[in-house]
């Protein structure tokens, strides 16, 4: 960025308080420690979702099962190391064994002798050997994530703290502009072992480079000279996003549809806490007119019919109803593809709601799926099923595209972020949104109905 960057505004990765990037290297390694359990969170994800209703619980026992993998500090994740480890040993055998017992008295003495961070550094190492003797060679044909750069407009709170990953808060603000560089941690010798991660876990292996501020006229100047022909893709996340995962997924979403160069990311002040569902709500609505006025500055800047918009989860709710703001309010203007991925949005009202604003867009296409956890958890919630469920009379939707992701590998936990983890859905998208290909003429899409359609999986997935 140049013009209208202001340079305080920019802000890049600190260094670890040790001087060195070896605790940040492995702060990110911690997700690669849950791959002996996921059979095991699979099964329990599935009972969380399959018990009597009740919301607050589900999310409450979840909560203390997942996310101390995910986001403690050392002594847990240590702890869920160990835990891997020892599953490992009944499956894997001595190798593993031998390792995982040097890995826990190096821990033990470590400790002990009032080293905790050589002792955790030791038995972490240690216990990637033991995971490095657990898996088979991986392929190398998986696409990396090197370094990407996107635009973004937000409405969060600027928390004034140096580390970019925490550049903005969950509170609500005034529209700002900037760009997100995140790249891949560099992990050395232990790439190979990252490597063979699934794609669920290797979201964890990206950080938030920078966060660069610019005035919005100016980022929109650099869109126009990167968008090329087809105009920008403006994308709204969903519920339980912080800034800096928004960022990480935002990158992956742009690196699977192949949306280089017209990615924009619309971020609103989600709260980013999994207990945060109904505040999140009331956040989205009260950025509907930002999102709306957003619709239409980006139309009227690069003409009729190449702005395509896309909305994930909670953030298609906010799509849908915006566009219906936008529709009233500018009855005749054209927008490209809308694309609403897993929508939390009640069906019934989604219905409703169709005729006001089907008219100003290209197409209309909803992906679904039957292995939606989180969107059922919705469900319960609401007592009303959602629109990115299956099961729903998707022939009342003329002039909708439906694609049933059903018959596609789980690729994660909740079976709820497939935009990002999915290559089929990333391939999918790419038809879409870059060769402008409709449901009929892309690959892989086999009718099911007037406006029905399943994806197939590859014969290589």
């Amino acid at each position: 960025m140049s013009d209208g960057v202001s340079e305080a505004a920019k802000k890049s990765s600190p260094r670890s308080k040790h001087g060195t990037e070896t605790l940040p290297m492995i702060l990110a390694m911690r997700p690669l420690f849950m791959l002996p359990l996921w059979p095991w969170v699979q099964r329990l994800d599935s009972d969380l979702v399959t018990r009597p209703p009740n919301v607050q619980k589900t999310c409450e026992a979840t909560q203390s099962f997942i996310f101390p993998l995910l986001h403690s500090k050392m002594p847990v994740w240590c702890t869920a190391c160990a835990r891997a480890c020892a599953f490992m040993v009944k499956v894997h055998g001595a190798n593993a064994k031998v390792l995982f017992r040097q890995a826990r008295l190096s821990y033990i003495s470590g400790m002990k002798m009032c080293a905790p961070s050589f002792a955790r550094l030791m038995g972490v190492m240690l216990c990637l050997g033991a995971l490095s003797c657990a898996f088979p060679v991986p392929s190398t044909a998986q696409t990396e994530i090197q370094a990407l750069e996107f635009p973004y407009f937000t409405l969060r709170n600027r928390t004034g703290s140096d580390d970019p990953s925490d550049f903005y808060g969950g509170e609500r603000s005034d529209l700002k502009a900037g760009a997100c560089r995140v790249e891949e941690l560099g992990l050395g010798v232990l790439a190979p072992l990252a490597d063979m991660a699934p794609n669920f876990l290797r979201e964890e292996l990206l950080r938030v480079q920078t966060v660069e501020e610019a005035d919005l006229g100016a980022i929109l100047d650099r869109l126009e000279g990167t968008v090329g022909a087809r105009g920008p893709a403006l994308y709204v996340h969903g519920y339980y996003i912080s800034f800096e995962k928004g960022c990480r997924r935002a990158a992956l979403l742009q690196q699977s549809a192949d949306l280089g160069g017209r990615f924009l990311w619309f971020s609103w002040p989600s709260n980013g806490a999994v207990a945060y569902y109904t505040h999140d709500e009331a956040d989205l609505y009260w950025s509907l007119p930002d999102i709306a006025d957003t619709i239409i500055n980006l139309e009227q800047r690069f003409g009729s019919g190449t702005v395509d918009v896309m909305g994930h989860s909670l953030g298609a709710r906010g799509v849908v109803l915006a566009l219906a703001e936008v529709a009233i309010r500018h009855p005749d203007i054209q927008l490209g593809h809308v694309v609403l991925l897993a929508p939390d949005m009640d069906f019934a009202i989604f219905e409703r709601m169709l005729p006001r604003f089907r008219p100003i867009a290209k197409s209309i296409t909803v992906y679904v799926t039957s292995g939606d956890r989180p969107l059922a958890l919705s469900a319960q919630l609401h007592g009303c099923s959602r629109l990115g469920e299956t099961g729903n009379d998707v022939s009342r939707l003329a002039g909708v595209e439906v694609i049933d992701l059903s018959d596609l590998p789980s690729e994660g936990p909740t079976g709820h972020l497939y935009h990002i983890y999915s290559r089929a859905v990333g391939e999918d998208l790419r038809r879409l949104l870059h060769a402008g290909e409709r449901a009929d003429a892309r690959q892989g899409l086999v009718a099911q109905g007037e406006n029905l359609w399943r994806l197939r999986p590859a014969t290589n997935e």
